[in-house]
């Protein structure tokens, strides 16, 4: 119950996320090791998934794009 968090051992934050009745609920977000967002689920309040969002980087030069994908149910 609660909010949930998931440390690297580096100290940086890996996920977060919270749970209600024991079921996933709200906003889960994963995190790369260098704290930028890797991912984000959204979950109904009875604990279904409702979209999905999938962050990836790509380095070129010294420029850092980040290209979001997105999954609805």
């Amino acid at each position: 119950e609660g909010v949930w968090k998931y440390w690297y051992e580096s100290g940086g934050l890996q996920n977060e996320g919270s749970f209600a009745n024991n079921l996933q609920v709200g906003t889960f977000k994963s995190y790369y090791e260098n704290g930028n967002i890797k991912s984000q689920v959204e979950f109904t309040e009875e604990g279904k998934m409702n979209s999905y969002m999938f962050f990836y980087e790509k380095k070129t030069s010294n420029q850092l794009f980040v290209h979001p994908t997105i999954i609805l149910d």
